[in-house]
């Protein structure tokens, strides 16, 4: 049956009806959030100056465990409103995994639902942009990205944009993308805002030079995989690493 096979796929030890229960539940939440989303977002306004932050998809590792106390992310974006010009806003906006379920996944029950939308939408200076907004749109006209410590600083310097993360990351060492410094935060953002397009792409540059050879290709399989290495090139890369 398909709640048999549901069951196969996936490591929940839930009785038959127990699954059915929490795949309707699933289902009608995510509709629901959807609904919120199509109610209650803004359209992007490429005159404001604004921060991106893009709400990190969970349950993950990057927020759980890595992330700490700001696995809600509510904290960061109370921090960032607190802490920014006057005149610049914090557009957010959700991950698309976290509202396009293949299937209803009951693992997302609990990193979401109406009142998270609320709070976050109620904080100053906040700007709701809807989830089916391109990435490349809103990296490409902000001012600096935002993140705990996800991918989108990555997406943000390819484009000639900085980024600062809340927690480190394997690109923390990148002038265009460091870790947050919560004492002198606002000057820190203001500097990095300053950078233009050719000032980022050379910091990345510059940081691939000296650490690409430290870089370590670990996955040989999946969708990520476009070349097969062999497992002498993964640890001839692992011990330079560790002799450096």
């Amino acid at each position: 049956s398909i709640i048999k096979k549901y069951d196969n796929e996936t490591y929940f030890d839930l009785k038959w009806y127990e699954t059915i229960f929490y795949l309707i539940k699933r289902e009608r939440q995510r509709i629901a959030l959807i609904n919120w989303q199509n109610n209650n977002c803004i359209n992007l306004n490429l005159k404001d100056k604004y921060i991106y932050f893009a709400l990190h998809f969970q349950p993950e590792r990057t927020t759980d465990p890595e992330a700490g106390f700001l696995t809600n992310q509510l904290y960061a974006l109370q921090f960032l409103s607190d802490n920014i010009p006057d005149d610049w806003y914090i557009y957010v906006k959700e991950h698309p995994r976290q509202l396009n379920d293949n299937k209803p996944d009951i693992r997302k029950l609990h990193f979401r639902d109406i009142k998270d939308y609320e709070d976050i939408k109620n904080i100053k200076k906040i700007k709701f942009i809807h989830f089916s907004v391109d990435d490349e749109e809103l990296l490409k006209n902000c001012l600096v990205s935002c993140s705990l410590q996800g991918s989108t600083l990555w997406k943000g310097m390819i484009y000639g944009k900085p980024g600062i993360s809340f927690n480190e990351t394997w690109h923390s060492l990148c002038r265009s993308s460091p870790i947050a410094n919560l004492d002198s935060f606002k000057k820190q953002l203001i500097s990095l805002s300053s950078k233009d397009s050719k000032e980022v792409k050379n910091d990345l540059y510059e940081f691939c030079k000296d650490f690409t050879m430290f870089f370590l290709h670990a996955l040989n399989m999946g969708n990520f995989s476009k070349d097969y290495l062999e497992d002498k090139t993964l640890i001839y890369n692992l011990s330079n690493f560790i002799k450096d």
